[in-house]
């Protein structure tokens, strides 16, 4: 019996000596925190189902051809998204249900990071599903459409707020781990993983900030030239120039993926000032080969004729040259890999571009 005892009262003398070294306080915010992001992740998740199962379908069946794409690029990144949402829902739900004393958060956050890119490439895209939205919206098909399943949805949700729903989650992690961070004591076992937790997020934030300037760019290239065929997954716009493409004049686009060389003609219908045609292209892989001879840039590939394009000087030529090899070094050609971007992080290698975007000049009609 006295055996007994001294057993628990070791056990109570354990038990105090353990709760001592943590701050329960600090505990109950910090899973508090993680708490709120599982169910608003929950929450997220039902309106992408939402999506997904009542817009998607309809839309699609409408298929007129002139629009086809537009639908196609409005639900793009969602499956990813929804895929994302459900492996966080899960491991979140585990992890709360699990969570101990000596729990450390930075552990549920640095998994998320593994499941965040698809929410940043629903971002980086956003501003082309709102516009292709909008597009719709203006036929009236569509229109009834949209405004027969929104009338038909619980809380007053309708399509033109759901799809901001996926891009705001982008910046929500982030924000929690802040004020994860600022809750924990520094000298906390789990406050210097929560520091580096904070670095890959730093860079995916700055990442998908960058790239959404770039896509946005491609995506106001697109509307200008009136040419929306060369809006496809995973391509953004870096830069642009006019150069001599086949002993033509042309203007040569970069992206991410290939050069286009656009021949420009003046416009033959109302309203336009300019029309675009696709003179030429160079798609990169990995076997293509960058050289500079004065102002001409070749691009090569083993076994096939070199293509050249000549530039107004050879400083220009020159950045041509860097922002290309810059490009094929870090990978970010191969659109098939959707990790091409961030495996930059892996290889420590950013993408730096010594050209910038070149738009048509858009002169108003006069009424």
């Amino acid at each position: 019996m006295e055996d007994n005892n001294i057993i628990r009262i070791q056990a109570l003398l354990v038990g105090f000596n353990t709760r001592k070294k943590y701050n329960l306080r600090q505990i109950y915010i910090q899973k508090g925190i993680v708490k709120e992001a599982v169910e608003t992740e929950e929450s997220l998740l039902k309106k992408m189902k939402t999506m997904k199962d009542i817009y998607q379908p309809p839309l699609k069946q409408v298929n007129i051809d002139e629009t086809s794409y537009k639908v196609h690029l409005i639900f793009e990144y969602l499956d990813a998204c929804i895929e994302s949402s459900q492996q966080i829902v899960k491991y979140g739900k585990q992890f709360l249900e699990n969570y101990k004393i000596d729990t450390q958060p930075s552990q549920f956050f640095s998994f998320v990071t593994f499941h965040l890119w698809a929410y940043g490439e629903y971002t980086i895209n956003y501003n082309i599903t709102k516009t292709m939205l909008n597009e719709l919206t203006k036929n009236i098909i569509y229109q009834r459409l949209l405004s027969i399943i929104d009338s038909k949805q619980p809380h007053g949700w309708v399509i033109s707020d759901l799809i901001i729903e996926p891009m705001q989650r982008t910046p929500r992690y982030p924000l929690l781990l802040n004020t994860l961070i600022k809750v924990t004591n520094e000298n906390n076992n789990d406050y210097q993983s929560l520091l580096t937790v904070k670095k890959d997020y730093d860079y995916f934030t700055a990442l998908v900030n960058e790239k959404t300037v770039m896509r946005d760019n491609l995506r106001i290239l697109a509307e200008n030239m009136d040419f929306p065929q060369i809006i496809i997954p995973r391509r953004y716009y870096i830069g642009g120039d006019i150069m001599a493409y086949n002993k033509k004049k042309c203007e040569g686009h970069l992206f991410n993926d290939r050069i286009i060389w656009f021949a420009v003609s003046k416009g033959s219908k109302i309203g336009k000032q300019n029309e675009y045609y696709i003179e030429g292209e160079f798609i990169f892989d990995s076997k293509t080969r960058v050289v500079l001879s004065r102002n001409i840039v070749s691009l090569n590939k083993y076994g096939l004729m070199p293509i050249q394009m000549s530039l107004g000087s050879k400083k220009t030529a020159e950045k041509w040259k860097e922002t290309i090899n810059n490009l094929l070094f870090s990978g970010i050609w191969d659109m098939a890999n959707e990790n091409s971007w961030m495996n930059t992080v892996d290889c420590h290698c950013t993408f730096v571009s010594y050209i910038t975007p070149m738009f048509p000049k858009i002169t108003k009609i006069k009424r």
